[in-house]
């Protein structure tokens, strides 16, 4: 805890300690569960604080809590507890410093660790590149040019010598590694990092105040005036070295695999530079080969470059792929060539891929009982059609003509309800809808609702479709018209399955849907069930490369 005193005010030898309420703070850094017996994080007495802390709360008209956690709708502090005798709390670098910046904080990221007389380098792996960590034990050099300016630093091993001895110095980028800058002309280069405690021990006295004063004057002095200027200052270059590099990307190649769901920037990556590809990777499709939607040249054109693309060179196996995964089955994908003098979509997928069914989050056995879900969501008695587009403003059109149909519905189906789902990207107070639809947002878990309704009408998803299909609930789906992948793909895997009435919509009008909806309440969906173990296939899979 700290009292933040702008007006220390001296009565005899030392400041006041009594507070200025109207100027004065009180700052409780740290504060939390966490540091209290039981806690994650536990300190010994930890939680002998929290008493001191309520009892200076009452002196002081500002009180300031932060906390070096900040996860999604945190709620630990005053606003989530009305009356609370808080002013405001700051979590994280959210607080002093601009929020992906660097920050000081008392939290270290294990570099290293020492096995006998050895340290074995170890390195965290983050979904964002800029939280991977560099390995090992570390010291930054930096490098005087042969004019007296700082050139630059490089991060390098500890026993790593960085100096003017080994000839020309290069650094890299610690992100893009393929970005590197070299260092010419070195006149010297200053180790930076010094050991303060070993063993628990001091070492050495450490340097005044003044001293330290005059160390951060003499080294700023060295940046190029190009650096140090406050107009489009020069960046001053932190570099990586080789060595270290190769030593982060030697741990993560160890224990990375790469998934990719239709990452074909990917794929043509490796195809391209085979060499950059260090670990195993495993593509996975849901469909095989682009369709021209029109005759216009340019897109047949397109299409056939593409499709020749996507063949390669054939209906083998390719080394830059290792495992191959179709969600979906081998009829999915049609047997028809890629293009003239192309091979078969299909015989291609045969031999590049695995078939492993379908992936669904959720058990449609368990979804099986309508009443039991209608029940579960509080829906009435009468007859339920919900209409979901996916939240794309794309389906606006959409769900206005649900929405003018439902009229014409009702009159000859009184009790009949409609739920028009407008998810997050659409607005659904826009929307141009009778009295009596509903109209709602983002639902989460919509597979619940759908399994809950009489009939559903949707866009021609991928997902959506496949989730309606397994559930066997009756549905009207409109692919949008010139998109190959629902028009054809997902249109011609729900042809084969006997699921849904495709619809298009530039021909459907009000009366035209509302007769449709009508005839699909009265019948019960004809389809089987359908293979939905497709997760648990593809984890075997991947596990086969682990």
């Amino acid at each position: 805890m700290a009292e933040h005193r702008p007006n220390q005010r001296a009565t005899g030898p030392g400041p006041s300690l009594a507070p200025d309420i109207e100027r004065d703070a009180l700052i409780a850094v740290d504060l939390q569960n966490d540091f209290c017996p039981g806690g994650a994080l536990a300190v010994p007495r930890g939680d002998e604080v929290v008493p001191l802390a309520n009892r200076l709360m009452t002196r002081y008209r500002q009180v300031v809590l932060t906390q070096d956690w900040h996860p999604p709708g945190h709620h630990s502090f005053a606003r989530g507890h009305p009356g609370a005798r808080i002013d405001f709390w700051g979590v994280g670098t959210r607080l002093f410093t601009g929020h992906g910046e660097p920050a000081l904080s008392g939290v270290y990221k294990l570099a290293a660790l020492e096995e006998g007389v050895a340290w074995r380098p170890r390195l965290k792996v983050a979904e964002r590149a800029t939280k991977t960590t560099l390995p090992g034990r570390k010291q930054v050099w930096r490098l005087r040019g042969q004019e007296g300016w700082w050139e630059g630093d490089v991060i390098a091993q500890a026993d790593e010598a960085i100096t003017p001895a080994v000839g020309e110095i290069t650094g890299y980028h610690p992100l893009f590694e393929h970005e590197s800058k070299r260092y010419g002309s070195i006149a010297s280069a200053e180790p930076l990092l010094e050991p303060v405690l070993l063993g628990g021990e001091p070492v050495g006295e450490l340097p005044s105040p003044a001293a330290a004063r005059e160390r951060a004057r003499s080294q700023l002095e060295r940046l190029h005036p190009t650096s140090r200027r406050l107009l489009n200052p020069h960046t001053y270059k932190v570099s990586v070295s080789e060595r270290t590099l190769e030593l982060r990307r030697r741990l993560r190649e160890a224990h990375e695999r790469g998934i990719g769901d239709e990452t074909y920037e990917i794929v043509l990556g490796y195809r391209r530079a085979p060499g950059r590809k260090r670990a195993p990777f495993v593509m996975i499709y849901d469909f095989v080969g682009f369709d021209a939607m029109s005759r216009h040249p340019l897109e047949q054109i397109g299409v056939h470059l593409w499709n020749r693309t996507w063949a390669g060179k054939g209906s083998g196996k390719v080394g830059y792929i290792d495992l191959g995964l179709f969600i979906g089955e081998e009829e999915d994908v049609p047997d028809v060539r890629f293009g003239p003098f192309l091979p078969s979509r299909r015989a291609w997928a045969r031999a590049r891929c695995r078939f492993v069914g379908y992936v669904l989050d959720f058990d449609p056995t368990r979804r099986a009982d309508v009443s039991a879900a209608r029940r579960e969501l509080g829906y009435g008695p009468g007859p339920l059609v919900v209409c979901a587009v996916g939240g794309t403003a794309i389906g606006r059109e959409l769900l206005e003509l649900c929405g003018a149909a439902f009229p014409i519905l009702q009159r000859a189906m009184p009790e009949v309800q409609m739920i028009l789902v407008g998810g997050p990207r659409l607005d659904r107070s826009g929307l141009r809808v009778p009295p009596g639809v509903s109209v709602v947002g983002y639902v989460p878990a919509l597979h619940r609702h759908l399994a809950a309704c009489d009939l559903a009408v949707v866009q021609g998803g991928g997902t959506v479709t496949l989730e309606l299909t397994a559930l066997r609930r009756p549905f009207i789906f409109f692919p949008i018209e010139g998109h190959c992948e629902q028009e054809v793909h997902v249109a011609g895997r729900l042809a084969r399955h006997r699921a849904g009435i495709g619809l298009r919509q530039s021909a459907t009008d009000p009366a035209g849907l509302a007769e449709v909806m009508r005839d699909a309440l009265a019948s019960p969906a004809q389809w089987g069930a359908i293979p939905v173990q497709g997760a648990r296939l593809a984890a075997e899979a991947i596990r086969g490369l682990l």
